[in-house]
């Protein structure tokens, strides 16, 4: 799954995220240059694995350098605008299966630098069997009200293995990226549950 793909599967199921721009609307309407874009790319190719760690660019307010970066990079990858993201908070939320249980591990830092180096400003980690909450672990009680917060979001995301990026700006929660391994098999698996 590619970044772009996570990104339409976001907001295909009402996530709150980023509002996806085209250079057109920059150009057309300038005021949006005001509070920063961020143009991230995207592989063209859906079985690369290394969507994550891709150039990009934050905070740009020169329309000039939007469209350089656009130039440089378009023949070999998607392109991704938006305005960018503020965050107080920034996180990931992952869910891993095995035969016998699920855990779901929320992980939250205070800035990209933490993330970026490891350093965990809280956890939660959840123990699911049967979709039935067995043991919640965290170190915050902000983290307890913020899984609770994100939950309401993706409890019914049918996929085995995913990961959530998100931020918090201005108190509301923003998914950014979204990543699991077999879309295909688990949209088909979602469709069949809800019938």
């Amino acid at each position: 799954m590619t970044k772009i793909d996570g990104l339409n599967y976001l907001l295909s199921n009402c996530f709150p995220t980023v509002e996806l721009l085209c250079i057109e609307d920059l150009v057309n309407n300038p005021n949006l240059l005001k509070d920063g874009i961020s143009v991230r790319l995207s592989s063209k190719h859906e079985n690369d694995k290394v969507d994550v760690y891709l150039k990009s660019i934050h905070n740009v307010h020169d329309l000039e350098k939007i469209k350089d970066f656009i130039l440089n990079y378009k023949d070999n990858y998607n392109i991704i605008i938006h305005k960018t993201v503020k965050p107080e908070l920034i996180g990931t939320v992952s869910k891993y299966s095995n035969l016998y249980n699920d855990i779901i591990v929320m992980e939250v830092y205070k800035n990209f630098d933490d993330r970026t180096h490891g350093i965990v400003g809280f956890r939660t980690i959840v123990e699911m069997v049967d979709n039935r909450i067995m043991s919640i672990s965290d170190n915050d009680p902000i983290s307890k009200t913020l899984f609770r917060k994100i939950m309401n979001y993706i409890s019914d995301v049918y996929y085995d293995e995913y990961t959530f990026e998100f931020v918090i700006e201005k108190t509301k929660l923003i998914f950014t990226d979204f990543y699991s391994k077999d879309l295909k098999k688990k949209s088909y698996l979602k469709r069949a549950i809800t019938k």
